[in-house]
């Protein structure tokens, strides 16, 4: 009995991490499609890295490329 409740309890935080995670994820294919700047091809690469390598090219631009953009924005 206990075997199942811990089993479900870890399905179910499994299960909202992943659908966090997700919608992160398509919040930064978003953010980028949206407000990525149009010098060069920045943009569609972006959002081509984002779509074909979804969750680590989600992070890598959350953590390098949006602050540097918000950065240039703000100067």
């Amino acid at each position: 009995m206990i075997e199942f409740l811990v089993s479900s309890i870890v399905g179910v935080l499994s299960g909202i991490f992943w659908l966090a995670f997700t919608a992160f994820m398509i919040w930064m294919i978003v953010d980028c499609a949206l407000h990525e700047t149009r010098v060069g091809n920045e943009r569609l690469i972006w959002v081509i890295i984002n779509v074909f390598v979804p969750y680590v090219g989600a992070v890598v631009y959350y953590l390098f490329r949006r602050p540097e953009r918000i950065r240039a924005l703000g100067s």
